[in-house]
């Protein structure tokens, strides 16, 4: 699920338009909805449908998501999990950067589908691994968040330019 323990209880995040609600308890608030995968939360249908439309075939067709999987790893593998939780607690509350994240979810379902279409896919996965993810998820286990931003911004920046 999309929370985090806080000091009043725990936070939900939508993980569409990024709507945060605080809660007492662990259990997903009312009117939300589970999406296809448990650690998805929406805060509405309209959100769950959009980012359904948006990564139809995965749940999250973000370019960590199509790297782990190009990889064979679980969707709750630790590249998978630290980032998330990055995103989760460092990107979506700032507001700067909750407006890099909405554009993250629209682009790069195309940066992967672009991708996806190339004869050495597999291949340009595992460059973005060995090149980006590595160090993202390694300065977001030291708690660089800082670094961690700047090493997925310019992976994001440099893949659109490729495949967009």
């Amino acid at each position: 699920m999309s929370h985090q323990r806080c000091e009043d209880g725990y936070v939900y995040s939508c993980d569409w338009c990024g709507r945060a609600v605080i809660k007492r308890s662990c259990t997903r608030p009312v009117g939300w909805i589970q999406g296809r995968y448990s650690h998805q939360d929406f805060c509405c249908i309209r959100c769950k449908k959009e980012y359904e439309a948006a990564c139809p075939n995965t749940g999250g067709c973000f370019i960590t998501t199509a790297t782990c999987q190009s990889r064979n790893l679980p969707d709750d593998c630790h590249e998978l999990t630290a980032l998330r939780k990055f995103r989760d607690t460092f990107m979506k509350t700032d507001g700067n950067m909750k407006v890099e994240v909405e554009e993250y979810y629209k682009i790069a379902p195309v940066i992967c589908e672009n991708i996806n279409k190339q004869e050495n896919s597999s291949e340009i996965y595992e460059q973005i691994y060995q090149k980006w993810l590595k160090d993202a998820v390694l300065a977001c286990d030291n708690n660089e968040t800082e670094k961690a931003y700047n090493i997925y911004k310019d992976m994001v920046l440099e893949l659109k330019d490729l495949y967009l």
